[in-house]
């Protein structure tokens, strides 16, 4: 998913100021507002239990967002 797609569903989920947001921040918000953990890119992201997330794949390269 690309920033532009990541801004617009951040959007749709109610964040405030998109447009002003990182990615990394904007994928946090996003995970909050669905009611998960806001963790994407946090140090610890290797060792992360969710399997399921949408997130996951990109959060688990070198350098995400």
């Amino acid at each position: 998913m690309n920033v532009t797609e990541i801004r617009d569903r951040a959007k749709n989920a109610g964040v405030k100021q998109a447009a002003k947001l990182r990615k990394a921040d904007l994928i946090r918000a996003i995970q909050v507002i669905e009611g998960n953990q806001g963790c994407y890119g946090v140090e610890w992201r290797f060792s992360c239990g969710q399997a399921d997330c949408c997130w996951r794949q990109d959060c688990l390269t070198p350098n995400p967002g």
